[in-house]
């Protein structure tokens, strides 16, 4: 058999056994294909839903790892808070960033290997005059933190390292913390690097947090693998995560430098840098305005804030000693390179940038040369000088011009031409038949500043902080700019080559474009205006047009007009439990049922989030109820099953000002509807109301008293007091009620129908619920503990407490801690809280009845659903409000109604107290049919909890009843 022949079975045979292990790879990775369910929270630069798919920081990690593991994955979104409860559920088999500190629970198992790292900083706005890790200046800050964030503790413990004090400023969202920091607020705001906000600067950095995997106990099988692929990859690939994290979050580094008092007192006084020019790294006083070393020099001066001016010819790159700049006794620095680096007596920043330099060959010759000789182009004399400095054996010849250095290759002058990269392939392009290729050997001349150390040592650090502030991208356009125009014999030769055919297509270009011009003009006009005046949701007008159009129709007919707002209620829960594409497609609807509702000279605009603006006829003023009778009747009944989701009656909160005179502009109408409609915003069925001029003062009450609340709470102003319950078959007090009374410090009273709606409105009511349950328990530990008389004590329990998710751990909580029976509460609840996700609410009253604290209804009667939540909860007792006992006397079906509700009560097994009692005329009438207990003033007024427990102790009503 001839050598071809077995050269070619051999070459068969081998091409046979990869095939085959290709066909086993794909099957082995078959078999394992498992799908994943991730859990996430929508996270811009970290884990988001994009047209093109899941992208960010976590997707990309995923995908790397899924090389090994072969997995699939779907993502599944939630609010983050609710990820763990999900992943211990099993709705979720993964989560990208968890915490040990913040998301440990049972069962859950966290990845060897971090998945990342979070920094932590402190952030002001960036014009803000704070200089970093200025602890004087940071004295007394107002800084603005999330509720219940896991970095609060750690600022704290920074703070009381470098003693300075702060007032902390707490927020419920990221959005409500910005808008404080843009309106002054607060002086500075906790961030992280993951946040995506890229907001202000950094003045300070005070932790760094690792982020792990997370798998449920039941998955170990899964994290075991996980943990596999994250090894194997950190083997494959050391820096994947920092390249990971510098992809997706890399540009928040390079940012104006921040510096330190010291270095800022230094700036102030205007230094001036000499810089002598180290020839072979390029001149630095051309003319020529792409040189690099002085673009790069210039953008340095620039971020540092010192001024350099510039000397030439005084430097050889033999010895550092030569430098007059470096032997001045004044500011100065030199260029550096790495032979300099070697000086003990200067000091060297790092470098700033480094020339790719590669090798040219001619294909025949090959690569083995004893003394080659290297021919370095006219244009590079860097290059060329650094050749002398590093390779001592090297013979270096200078050409002037790309057809002498291909000349020089082929006639055997040089064995080869040292180039940069860009340079490099444009010769090769230029010249593809001259037998040119790239060698194996290329290398980098690093560039940086030399400097005294008869200097301040403040200026190296301030040269390295603007040497770090320069980022990549701009490190590359400096170095296309000047390799663009580095050699112009590429640009000529194809110039001279192609002039024809440039000319001829330059002619028709012309000719293109000139007949195209005005419509292209036309056509970029309308798009131009379609999409400043256009909602990219709706697809109909946005503000911009609103306002325009709005002026159009005010100017001459202004009394005729009025503003008008609508808010969706409640929007944000919808989008939390359906979904955000639930909610656009539920702006877009309400959208539709609006501009069904207006006139052709009335006008709708979809304005910020779920708000709509409306400009209407207020001519007959009289036809406003009925029109907003229409339009809320029309949003009862939204229809979406056409789109694939389920329908929704939609409850909005309305504001309207009626415009007199047009003598303010249109932002200020609107802001006054806007207004209007927060005096209904925390109602539960569809409202409007119409602006007074004293709900701005109203407002500012409200702003006051939200600025007040958490100092108030800690300071005690918020007192406890307790009204009692009897018995009116006994005459005993069984229990009594839970109340509050703010009473300033200047002794003012604050009314509880003031705060508590505005507490429910803000979020605060959990504080302040909170607060109350836990004095409770105080007192009766104490009592317990003296061994007196303790009956239950009712507390109310707003409807947002029941959608948190510490809300019971922290009930249960405080009934370990102070050691009391939980039959001693009782907590008050409302029908409101039935409206909506009514098998939650039902989840959380079962488990307080379990542990053993009753439940009563409180307000019973005055909502629309009261007998259908006396059958589908867990209720013990049901309180009547006192408008029924006030209109008893006066109207007989009253009396009829509050008779059959007792007897119904009582069929059921649950009690029935009623409030407002304040005759002994009503207390017969209580008695005689049936009411189990009473309590109002003709029995007690509501008085501090010491008062109310010792009137309790000595109080005998048998002659009331």
């Amino acid at each position: 058999m001839s050598f071809y022949r077995r050269k070619h079975l051999r070459s068969f045979a081998m091409l046979l056994t990869v095939c085959l292990l290709l066909l086993l790879f794909p099957l082995q990775a078959f078999a394992n294909a498992r799908t994943i369910r991730v859990g996430y929270f929508d996270s811009p630069g970290f884990l988001e839903r994009t047209e093109q798919g899941y992208r960010g920081y976590a997707a990309s990690y995923l995908q790397e790892l899924s090389n090994t593991t072969g997995w699939k994955y779907q993502y599944i979104e939630a609010p983050r808070a609710e990820l763990p409860a999900m992943l211990q559920s099993g709705k979720v088999d993964l989560l990208c960033s968890a915490r040990p500190g913040a998301d440990a629970a049972d069962g859950l198992i966290f990845s060897t290997l971090a998945a990342g790292t979070e920094t932590v900083t402190l952030q002001t706005l960036p014009f803000s005059s704070l200089l970093y890790n200025d602890f004087s200046a940071f004295d007394g800050l107002r800084v603005g933190m999330l509720y219940d964030s896991d970095y609060n503790d750690d600022f704290t413990k920074f703070a009381e390292q470098n003693n300075f004090t702060f007032k902390p400023v707490f927020f419920y969202h990221t959005a409500q913390l910005l808008r404080a920091a843009a309106t002054g607020v607060v002086d500075a705001f906790i961030d992280t690097d993951l946040s995506g906000t890229s907001y202000g600067k950094t003045v300070a950095h005070f932790s760094v947090q690792p982020f792990y995997f997370a798998v449920s106990s039941a998955n170990a099988g899964i994290m075991a693998q996980l943990d596999t692929a994250m090894a194997s990859l950190f083997v494959r690939d050391p820096n994947f995560v920092t390249n990971l994290h510098n992809t997706y979050y890399g540009r928040q580094n390079y940012s104006t430098p921040v510096f330190t008092p010291e270095e800022q007192a230094y700036l102030n006084t205007k230094p001036h840098l000499v810089i002598d020019c180290n020839f072979p790294f390029g001149s630095i006083v051309g003319s020529d305005d792409t040189d690099t070393i002085r673009e790069f020099l210039a953008l340095i001066s620039e971020r540092s804030g010192i001024q350099f001016t510039y000397r030439t010819g005084v430097l050889s790159s033999e010895s550092l000693s030569d430098s007059p700049a470096l032997k001045a006794p004044d500011l100065s620095a030199c260029l550096y390179n790495s032979s300099i680096r070697e000086n003990t007596e200067n000091n060297c920043t790092q470098a700033y940038f480094s020339i790719p330099v590669v090798m040219i060959g001619m294909a025949q010759k090959g690569t083995a040369f004893s003394t080659p000789t290297v021919g370095v182009p006219a244009t590079l004399p860097n290059i060329h000088s650094f050749l002398e400095e590093t390779c001592a054996g090297y013979s270096l010849l200078t050409l002037n011009s790309s057809r002498e250095i291909v000349g020089a290759l082929e006639n055997g002058s040089v064995d080869m031409i040292a180039y940069t990269q860009s340079g490099a392939e444009r010769l090769l392009q230029d010249y593809p038949d001259a037998g040119l290729y790239l060698m194996p050997n290329s290398f980098s001349c690093p560039l940086s500043i030399g400097v005294s150390r008869t200097l301040d040592p403040v200026v190296l650090s301030i040269l390295n902080k603007a040497i770090s502030s320069i980022s990549p991208t701009e490190t590359s356009m400096i170095w296309l700019r000047r390799t663009n125009t580095t050699d112009e014999s590429s640009f000529t030769l194809w110039f001279e080559r192609n002039f024809t055919a440039i000319a001829t297509l330059a002619v028709l270009v012309f000719l293109a474009l000139l007949s195209l011009a005005l419509f292209v003009k036309r056509r970029r006009t309308a798009k131009l205006l379609a999409l400043a005046y256009t909602d990219p949701l709706t697809g109909g007008k946005n503000l911009a047009c609103f306002k325009q159009e709005a002026h159009r129709l005010l100017t001459p007919l202004p009394s005729r007009y009025a503003v008008i707002t609508v808010d969706i209620n409640k929007f944000r829960t919808i989008n939390e439990l359906h979904g955000f594409e639930y909610g656009d497609r539920l702006i877009c609807a309400v959208n539709e049922i609006l501009l069904k509702q207006i006139d052709r000279h009335e006008l709708c605009a979809h304005g910020v989030a779920d708000q709509f603006v409306l400009l209407c006829d207020r001519t007959d003023e009289d036809a406003l109820p009925l029109r907003f009778a229409q339009l809320f009747e029309s949003l009862e009944h939204i229809d979406l099953s056409a789109m694939g989701l389920p329908s929704m009656a939609v409850s909005v909160h309305c504001g309207v000002c009626s415009i007199n005179t047009y003598n303010h502009p249109i932002e200020a109408y609107i802001d006054h509807a806007s207004l209007a409609a927060r005096a209904v915003k925390s109602r539960y069925c569809s409202e409007y109301a119409v602006y007074r001029h004293t709900m701005q003062e109203e407002l500012n009450r409200e702003r006051e008293m939200e600025d007040r609340a958490a100092q108030a709470l800690r300071l005690g102003e918020f007192q406890l007091y307790l009204q009692p319950k009897i018995d009116l078959a006994t005459g005993e007090v069984t229990g009594s009620e839970a109340l509050t009374r703010w009473i300033d410090s200047s002794g003012n009273f604050i009314r509880p129908d003031e705060y508590i709606p505005l507490f429910e409105k803000n979020g605060f009511i959990e504080h302040l619920d909170f607060y109350v349950l836990e004095r409770v328990c105080a007192l009766l530990q104490n009592r317990l503990k003296k061994d007196l008389p303790v009956t239950p004590i009712s507390i109310n329990q707003s409807r947002y407490l029941f959608f948190q998710k510490n809300y019971l751990p922290h009930v249960f909580e405080l009934l370990r801690k102070y050691d009391i029976p939980p039959q001693l509460l009782e907590f008050e609840i409302t029908e409101t809280l039935f409206v909506e996700e009514t098998d939650n609410v039902r989840l959380v009253l079962g488990q307080l009845r379990r542990k053993g604290i009753r439940l009563s209804l409180d307000d019973f009667g005055t909502g629309y659903s009261s007998l259908n939540t006396l059958t589908n909860f867990p209720v013990d007792a049901i309180k009547l409000d006192r408008s029924f006992l006030l209109q008893s006397d006066s109207h007989p079906k009253k009396r009829v109604v509050i008779e059959k509700t007792i007897e119904l009560a009582k069929l059921l097994g649950i009690e029935v107290i009623c409030e407002g009692v304040e005759t002994t005329a009503q207390v017969s009438f209580l008695q005689q049919i049936g009411c189990d207990m009473a309590q109002g003033f003709l029995f007690a007024r509501p008085m501090v909890a010491d008062e109310a427990l010792d009137f309790m102790d000595h109080f005998d009503a048998q002659s009331i009843c």
